[in-house]
């Protein structure tokens, strides 16, 4: 099911998930605030390497 798309685990809904939507978007607004990808991972529970993934829309890219 997974492999034809018919079950959505995007974000929150993958049971790996370590974030949620509201810190991503958090993460963007510091992001767009001018703090760097370190200053970010710091303040937030994300590596920076998740931080420089989301920023980039790498990774939760479905979320605006």
């Amino acid at each position: 099911a997974v492999q034809n798309h018919l079950i959505d685990n995007k974000g929150e809904k993958n049971q790996m998930a370590k974030l949620t939507a509201s810190e991503i978007i958090n993460i963007r607004d510091l992001a767009e605030s001018g703090l760097s990808n370190s200053e970010i991972a710091s303040k937030t529970r994300a590596t920076k390497r998740n931080v420089r993934n989301i920023v980039s829309r790498t990774s939760w890219k479905h979320l605006t």
